[in-house]
């Protein structure tokens, strides 16, 4: 087993953090390695709920050099009506060695420093399978009611054939013979889709309005989930969180 070492990650890890999850080659055209940097650096240091107690935590070696990561972000939460605080971890990466495979002990470690946190409940809720396992190894339950994903789509052609091949890998040539076809039926059953929908919820009107966080937040006080393990927010943070969406799709 390789010797590590857990800390807290700092500002002045970014650089390595980023060399760890973004490889030269998976970097889109136009976006710049420092870009990556510095949403980094936003995402895990100024955001409004940023606390040094509960932080991402880094991997070094005996010779400083990171070898692991585990980003993650303090989220106010509410269950009933009592507010609490979640840590929400997201990127998870730790380095290859030279035999090719991923020092488990490392992995573990991280993420147990992060379960001992002060925070009230720890979740993810973007595990692969590899993740998976070693969440459950330090000790984290897979809560199956709550993990399911519900899909309404808007091309249910479409989505069925991506769903086929998310599934299914070999039967790209079978998905891409089909494109044109799914393409005409979700074209084809698009008004019947709109019709059904008009007569059992009768005409519904709409425009388009720039989303502000103030309306957001109206919306979420009159629409927002009122049982269950909810968001909190105010006003700064959805700010926060429209700004980087902003940033986001623009490349920044």
């Amino acid at each position: 087993m390789r010797p590590f070492e857990i800390r807290p990650c700092v500002p002045e890890d970014i650089p390595g953090v980023v060399r760890l999850i973004v490889r030269d080659e998976a970097i889109a055209a136009g976006v710049s390695r420092a870009d990556i940097e510095t949403y980094a650096r936003r995402l895990y240091f100024e955001n409004p709920w940023a606390d040094p107690a509960i932080g991402s935590q880094v991997c070094v070696d005996p010779s400083g050099a990171l070898e692991g990561f585990v980003g993650v972000m303090p989220r106010p939460m509410r269950l009933g009506g009592e507010n609490f605080t979640a840590a929400v971890p997201g990127n998870f990466v730790v380095r290859a060695g030279a035999d090719g495979k991923v020092n488990a002990f490392a992995a573990l470690a991280m993420l147990r420093k992060v379960f001992a946190g002060p925070q009230d409940l720890t979740f993810t809720d973007t595990a692969n399978d590899a993740s998976k396992r070693l969440w459950e190894a330090a000790g984290a339950i897979d809560p199956g009611l709550a993990s399911l994903d519900w899909v309404r789509p808007i091309k249910p052609a479409t989505a069925i054939l991506n769903m086929v091949d998310n599934l299914r890998p070999g039967a790209s040539p079978v998905v891409a013979a089909a494109g044109l076809a799914t393409r005409a039926v979700d074209l084809a059953g698009a008004p019947i889709l709109a019709a059904m929908h008009a007569r059992r919820n009768g005409k519904a009107s709409h425009g388009r309005a720039p989303l502000i966080a103030s309306d957001l937040l109206d919306m979420l006080a009159r629409h927002g989930k009122r049982d269950g393990v909810a968001g909190v927010y105010d006003k700064a943070g959805l700010d926060w969180m429209l700004r980087e969406l902003h940033a986001k799709a623009a490349g920044r």
